[in-house]
């Protein structure tokens, strides 16, 4: 009998790998056995002992139909790690008790036996030896205790019973011995290092899952978090028990001065404090929620059933909690704060426009001396024509006279030459002038014109990279709209072949936002733009809805770090550890990685140190139009 102390050695993921993995086998072996069992008893029934020749080949027969019976009724099932232990040490005593068994039946028999019937057993021994512990490695020591005794006493009987050609057998049983022993051993060796390699990469997307959903410096829950939860809400149940749900954003007046003054360390002290104070706050009746949007922006969401008064006190008490004295590091620091407040269903019969409400409250609280509380009234819906203006100025704009580019380059710190610049949109509009573009992306994607953006801008970068070196690519971002849309992708590819220019010098960004819009038909146009022979990189990784099982299921060729890490990546070690963790990701999987955002020096050094070598920031250049690049190019190194 096997100890059952054996297995309690495994790792327990890895026992129960073994264990399933075993499953599919245990049908296989008990067949083969029986019907080798049940052709020994027709060849020797007739001449040879009866106990030898049919009752211990019969009962060997019996208690494989009797596994057989329990594995059908217990195969679907999921047991624990004890039920997992008792079943393998059942199994491995099983065997090596069968193996014992056989070794002395066939024994007794080749006394008795001679010419094919005596190779008849050699061979059933031999095949036993070598087949069964095949099939059943993931026993582990069990399965080569088995085969040695099999394989051993075969051998020894040939070389010391008088059979013909006994040397030559023997030599030939132990090739194949030694060539399973060796495949079973890689199998074995394979299995166990993709159970800790799949365990490995749980393990990271549940750490990614949980950073995805808490705020990593100040523990609260993060802003996708907070959506999640607003998304949640079950209107009708609201409007059935007569509740209202109110939203709150936080934001703390003028906290650049405390960054700017005492470094970002400090700053990220500050914010731990602010978000202790709210995690603790017990003044409301009702349950109350806080979270950190990001920055020095915190939000917060509640049930209540009184009036906008209780709101407002609401909004001052954690005004007065926050301008409480904070002391860091000897040092005392005397914060404000404003905060806009949005009620369902006062201003809106949806869950999902109250954070814009609260938003604009928020601009209206610091637009109108801050350090005070401001709720969304029916009276601010008017004050929204700013956003309808853009809407406007977009829809009758001249987006070829109107929309330009301007590149900053992505940096290999090896040879200190850009591998490839990535291209930026820029709007100046006659009737609203300069907007960014993070001002009128998301208004071009609601009222469907930012395809028509993506291919006038798509073609003046071709036509600016005409005049790079053959070294320097393109890197284009896409967004959600983009790459759902089978026209945009279909004119992206077409633009490509008609160029001149060789495909493997552009790159797509998306970013994970633009794949969980529509996974299909994304997928299908990733890979129609890897067929072109383009590159595909997940930008802003880190950071929102981060999943591994993006980087398994698309074919990516890069990954681009979100500048949020690199920002305090000297000073916060989880930073740190997370640009770390990519960076080893990226190694391990053979993609790219390129950390954006980096500003200093200090900061090159450090991700140079880390193994990133591919670099983008203000710390290279700022975003420059295209007449610009010749003279960048000529101020750094050549690539070799």
């Amino acid at each position: 009998m096997i100890s059952i102390r054996y297995y309690n050695y495994f790792d327990e993921d890895l026992l129960r790998a073994r264990y399933f993995s075993l499953l599919p086998y245990v049908p296989v072996v008990i067949v083969a056995a029986v019907v080798a069992m049940l052709t020994q008893i027709s060849v020797f029934h007739s001449t040879e002992p009866f106990l030898w020749s049919f009752v211990i080949p019969g009962l060997l027969t019996v208690v494989s139909a009797g596994v057989f019976v329990y594995w059908f009724f217990h195969r679907k099932e999921q047991p624990d790690i004890a039920i997992v232990r008792r079943r393998l040490q059942f199994f491995a005593s099983l065997l090596v008790v069968a193996g014992i068994t056989t070794i002395i039946c066939d024994l007794h028999l080749l006394q008795h036996s001679a010419g094919y019937s005596r190779y008849f057993l050699i061979v059933q021994m031999t095949l036993y030896g070598i087949c069964f512990p095949f099939l059943l490695v993931s026993l582990g020591r069990p399965a080569y205790i088995y085969n040695l005794m099999l394989i051993t006493t075969t051998v020894f009987y040939l070389l010391y019973a008088d059979v013909e050609y006994a040397q030559p057998f023997a030599f030939m049983i132990l090739v194949f011995e030694a060539g399973m022993l060796a495949a079973m051993h890689r199998r074995n060796k394979g299995f166990d290092s993709l159970v800790f390699s799949s365990l490995h990469a749980q393990q990271l997307a549940k750490e990614n899952a949980r950073l995805a959903n808490v705020d990593i410096l100040t523990g609260l829950p993060n802003r996708r978090q907070f959506f999640a939860a607003i998304k949640a809400q079950s209107l009708d149940h609201l409007k059935t028990t007569g509740m209202r749900f109110a939203i709150g954003i936080i934001d703390l007046d003028r906290f650049k001065l405390v960054n700017d003054s005492h470094g970002h360390r400090v700053g990220d002290l500050v914010l731990i404090e602010i978000a202790r104070r709210l995690s603790e706050y017990d003044g409301c009746h009702q349950p109350i929620s806080f979270y950190r949007l990001g920055g020095d922006e915190f939000a917060f969401h509640k049930h209540f059933g009184g009036d906008e008064a209780g709101l407002k006190s609401l909004g001052q008490a954690l005004i007065a909690l926050i301008e409480q004295p904070v002391s860091v590091e000897g040092l005392v620091f005397h914060l404000s704060a404003s905060t806009g407040i949005a009620v369902f269903p006062d201003v809106d019969d949806s869950t999902e426009k109250l954070y814009e409400y609260a938003d604009y409250a928020l601009y209206q609280a610091k637009n109108s001396g801050r350090g005070h509380p401001e709720l969304f009234s029916p009276q601010h819906l008017g004050s929204l024509q700013a956003r309808t203006q853009t809407e406007r100025a977009l829809r009758a704009a001249n987006i070829r006279q109107e929309f330009s580019t301007v590149f900053q380059p992505i940096v290999n710190t090896t040879a200190n030459h850009p591998v490839a610049f990535e291209c930026l949109a820029r709007w100046h509009s006659p009737v609203i002038g300069e907007v960014m573009p993070n001002e009128f992306i998301p208004v071009a994607e609601s009222i469907g014109l930012i395809s028509n953006i993506t291919l006038v801008l798509f073609k003046k970068a071709i036509q600016a990279m005409r005049d790079w070196p053959g070294q320097v690519g393109l890197s284009f971002n896409l967004s959600a709209n983009d790459i759902t849309n089978d026209k945009v992708i279909h004119d992206l590819i077409r633009m490509i072949a008609d160029c001149g220019v060789d495909a493997q010098r552009f790159t797509f960004e998306l970013t994970e936002t633009a794949l969980l819009q529509d996974y299909l038909s994304t997928r299908n146009n990733i890979e129609l733009l890897r067929q072109a022979g383009v590159a595909l990189a997940l930008d802003d990784f880190g950071t929102g809805y981060s999943s591994l099982s993006h980087v398994q299921g698309l074919p990516l060729n890069k990954i681009k770090v979100d500048r949020s890490f690199v920002h305090d990546i000297e000073t916060n070690p989880k930073s740190k550890m997370i640009v770390s963790s990519i960076l080893v990701l990226c190694r391990g999987i053979g993609i790219d990685c390129v950390v954006e955002g980096a500003e200093s020096k200090s900061q090159i050094e450090l991700l140079q140190a880390m193994g990133c070598h591919i670099i983008q920031g203000f710390y290279y250049a700022q975003p420059m139009n295209a007449q610009s690049i010749p003279a960048f190019l000529a101020t750094t190194r050549a690539p070799r």
